[in-house]
């Protein structure tokens, strides 16, 4: 079973991480973490912007390798049965996920919802529900911890998740 797992930030690959490591995974499973670094359209009046964004562009990339080596590291450490690859693309992230899927061949797509409602998501749009409707395969959305609220000191509220599957 091949597994497309597109990871954004730590704070939303933590739940990812739970999420995959307490699913029984078939023999043979691989996962493929894939980080999409949108692809910025600005224009190019002066020399110094495009040294900006270069450098910026070249932050964002490292951070992105640096968290999905630690993913990496962390699935292989946890379940060495599975093999684990990752790859780094850059463009509109709906587009590349649901093509990487399609080439890849994948079975399922795993990814993280940051639950944004009303304007928010009016405004971002849904990377989520946009990968949803177009993927050629499963997906399971996975959601961010919210608290449920108990009784007495916020301390005390447990953390709940909300997962997902949808189609």
């Amino acid at each position: 079973m091949k597994v497309l797992v597109p990871v954004e930030d730590d704070f939303v690959a933590k739940s990812q991480i739970e999420f995959l490591l307490s699913y029984k995974w078939p023999a043979g499973t691989e996962i493929r973490l894939v980080h999409v670094l949108h692809t910025l359209i600005v224009e190019r009046s002066m020399v110094s912007s495009q040294v900006y964004l270069d450098k910026l562009m070249k932050e964002a990339r490292k951070y992105a390798e640096e968290l999905m080596s630690t993913i990496e590291k962390t699935l292989k450490k946890e379940s060495p049965e599975i093999k684990v690859s990752r790859e780094f693309v850059e463009g509109a992230p709906v587009e590349e996920i649901v093509n990487l899927a399609a080439k890849w061949e994948s079975a399922m797509i795993v990814l993280c919802s940051h639950g944004r409602e009303g304007l928010g998501q009016l405004i971002l749009g849904s990377v989520s529900y946009n990968v949803l409707v177009h993927s050629p395969c499963k997906v399971i959305i996975v959601g961010l911890p919210h608290h449920e609220r108990g009784q007495g000191d916020p301390s005390e509220w447990k953390d709940a998740r909300v997962q997902v599957t949808i189609k």
